[in-house]
């Protein structure tokens, strides 16, 4: 019985930050008319990996300006500038985790077996 409940909980809180992702993050940018996947993928042509993609998040997040977005000019003329968040730097980087792990493109490879 106790396994059951501690797996319950876990699922709880897997699906709580899953929520929290979605409402602080997702939610906003379809308003706004911006896909987070497009996003992901501008990330992806310029960084490449993981780790420098997740670390350029970050650094825009921390502080949203011209010189550290990686959008093209237009885009900043119609959308602007995100503010900053008001999330401690363990939030966004959770939230980046979320993020590159939900649009990451090798889920979506197929490489058959030899």
């Amino acid at each position: 019985m106790g396994k059951i409940n501690l797996l319950l909980l876990l699922a709880l809180i897997k699906i709580g930050a899953s929520t929290d992702f979605q409402t602080k993050c997702i939610t906003c940018h379809k308003a706004e008319g911006i896909p987070m996947q497009e996003l992901y993928k501008r990330y992806l042509v310029k960084y490449s990996s993981h780790r420098a993609i997740k670390a350029a998040m970050l650094k825009y997040l921390k502080n949203p300006s011209i010189e550290t977005s990686i959008m093209p000019e237009p885009f900043i003329n119609k959308f602007g500038i995100q503010k900053k968040p008001s999330l401690s730097d363990e939030a966004l980087k959770k939230y980046i985790d979320q993020l590159v792990n939900t649009y990451s493109l090798k889920k979506k490879l197929y490489i058959p077996k030899p």
